[in-house]
């Protein structure tokens, strides 16, 4: 807590419990989230439109997530643990459809 009100944004709770080295691998993950689905569709050709479904379930998912660490969320495990669920299966699905597509050129 800060004084006599308790930290309600999750920046707040991670800076205050683990510092900034806290808050940068808290930034870290959702930064290895994004490098790692670039990755993936860097990987396609430019107008593959099969994909703009797990573009958008991605996206829509980690923004907010990154929204509701504004609003102080981070203790809310049910909608986090729901975030990342669709966080995982877009970049799963992403990955799949690339291994199959590389499979089917061989």
């Amino acid at each position: 807590s800060f004084g006599d009100r308790p930290l309600h944004v999750d920046m707040n709770i991670v800076f205050f419990s683990a510092g900034l080295i806290g808050i940068i691998l808290y930034a870290l993950f959702y930064l290895n989230l994004l490098r790692y689905y670039l990755t993936i569709v860097m990987k396609f050709p430019r107008r593959a439109e099969n994909l703009r479904v797990y573009k958008y379930l991605f996206f829509s998912a980690i923004l907010s997530l990154i929204a509701l660490s504004f609003s102080g969320g981070l203790n809310a495990i049910t909608f986090r643990m729901l975030g990342f669920m669709l966080v995982a299966i877009a970049l799963g699905q992403l990955k799949y459809i690339y291994l199959m597509h590389q499979k089917a050129q061989k």
